[in-house]
């Protein structure tokens, strides 16, 4: 799979779990990233990329991560979580080919329809990167989470078990 958009000094490749430190590191400095949170461990992101392998790339500058992208397919849609290029990368098209290089293999899993969740607060940035791509909002839907472990034990009656470390 090659998108079209050459980057000088960039390559796009897979992610490999040996990028997780740098990709880590790329999230926490981004104020974009809300989300940061536990499922974003090394052990999850692990999980994640051995489900989601031919989804999930970094733009590569000469051995430094610039950019990621999570693209998870659940067997009927396709979520993007984590499109991130450092701040002095942006203006460059990084986003946009990571974008692509997720999509097209996507498409090649038969994916039709790719959701994003977007923070609402002061991401007026990311909102227009995503529209200038064609997304759109949906005024039909409101996001809502449950965490399983604790509920799940909750719901039993019994003590939920100490999160990991």
């Amino acid at each position: 799979m090659r998108t079209s958009t050459r980057i000088p000094g960039i390559i796009i490749r897979a992610m490999r779990i040996e990028d997780y430190d740098q990709t880590a590191a790329l999230w926490g400095a981004t104020r974009e990233i809300k989300v940061y949170s536990a499922s974003d461990s090394r052990e999850d992101i692990q999980k994640f990329l051995e489900m989601n392998r031919d989804t999930c790339f970094v733009a590569d500058a000469d051995g430094q991560i610039v950019g990621t992208i999570l693209g998870g397919f659940d067997g009927r849609r396709g979520y993007i979580y984590h499109l991130v290029v450092e701040g002095a990368q942006r203006g460059r098209n990084i986003g946009s080919a990571l974008l692509e290089k997720t999509k097209v293999a996507m498409r090649m899993k038969g994916v039709e329809k790719i959701h994003i969740f977007v923070p609402m607060h002061n991401n007026r940035n990311s909102v227009a990167f995503w529209e200038s791509h064609g997304w759109q909002r949906r005024a039909d839907l409101q996001m809502m989470s449950c965490t399983l472990e604790t509920t799940a034990f909750m719901m039993a009656g019994t003590p939920a078990p100490q999160n990991k470390a």
